[in-house]
């Protein structure tokens, strides 16, 4: 997701990548709520290697996060020795040659209600109190959310947030390697934003309220659960990413559908994206966001079930 200045709450504001979102998928997010400062001799990221015998070609799996830290920095030799030995990089959305005028009038057509409907009257009092109270500790009105679809607020919140920590999109690690790629190596986009955006526009108004909420209670539980994310990350700790991430969807039927909207179905995509640079014997660096990676419905147990070579390189390896 993209930060976004308080004055332009009055307008949408573009978010890339999903990984990308709040609450629920903000937990993708805790790095960018302040995780302790660290030299970068202690990240170790999950990354992967995929092979076949039928293929000359491979593909990295790097699980990234997209906020950073000058801490993150360096990263590591076995990071860095698969970005250079890959042809070309895959990531979820070109984040830098997104059109920033194009993506705020695809906010402003999905993420605005008609006229006549509030987001207050959708909400009820104790919930739009609630998301007054918030607001307030973030410093805006909000009032400004008045005319916007509960996805859109909990999405805005979230990068608010951001805005309070040390973290930048400009240090993530999606866009550090789409500097280094730049003008070096092609650049493979694995999704559009259109496609992105149009998942939001699949939550019911169920759904986005339980977005909605998940966000402002995360907010009341501050920075300590979000830090065992960002521990978990840096430590490339594959357990307890799974354990924190996908616990946040819960065995409920919203959960469980935003589970297969925001991962399991792009996850299928993603992985098929990865067949298909090795049927075609490439070598590519893919970067998408730990979630993805993560549980038996994740990229790197899709592939594995299907019978590639799955090898873990870092940590450890």
């Amino acid at each position: 997701m993209t930060p976004i200045s308080r004055e332009s709450l009055s307008r949408p504001v573009p978010c890339w990548p999903l990984t990308r979102a709040t609450a629920v998928i903000s937990l993708l997010f805790v790095w960018v709520l302040s995780p302790p400062v660290v030299a970068a001799t202690d990240v170790s990221p999950l990354l992967w290697r995929v092979s076949s015998q039928t293929s000359a070609g491979q593909v990295y799996l790097l699980g990234s996060i997209h906020f950073g830290h000058p801490s993150l920095y360096p990263l590591p030799p076995p990071v860095m020795d698969a970005y250079h030995d890959a042809e070309a990089l895959a990531v979820e959305l070109d984040l830098e040659a997104v059109d920033p005028h194009h993506a705020a009038r695809l906010m402003q057509a999905q993420g605005r209600y008609p006229a006549g409907v509030t987001l207050r009257d959708t909400l009820g009092p104790p919930t739009w109190q609630r998301l007054r109270q918030v607001c307030e500790d973030l410093g805006v009105d909000v009032e400004r959310f008045l005319q916007v679809k509960p996805w859109l607020v909990a999405v805005q919140l979230v990068s608010l947030q951001m805005l309070q920590t040390d973290y930048r999109k400009e240090l993530g690690v999606d866009r550090h390697f789409l500097r280094l790629a730049r003008g070096e190596k092609p650049i493979l986009e694995l999704e559009t934003l259109e496609e992105q955006l149009a998942i939001f526009g699949q939550f019911s108004d169920r759904e986005q309220y339980v977005f909605l909420k998940q966000t402002l209670d995360a907010h009341e539980r501050g920075q300590a659960h979000l830090d065992i994310i960002a521990a978990g990350w840096r430590a490339g700790d594959r357990e307890a990413l799974a354990a924190t991430v996908l616990a946040a969807f819960d065995s409920e039927d919203v959960g469980a559908r935003l589970y297969r909207l925001v991962f399991s179905e792009r996850n299928a995509r993603m992985a098929s994206a990865a067949v298909g640079f090795l049927a075609r014997n490439e070598r590519v660096f893919m970067v998408a966001g730990v979630g993805h990676m993560l549980g038996e419905e994740g990229i790197v147990a899709r592939l594995d079930r299907a019978g590639y070579r799955v090898e873990q390189v870092s940590p450890g390896g």
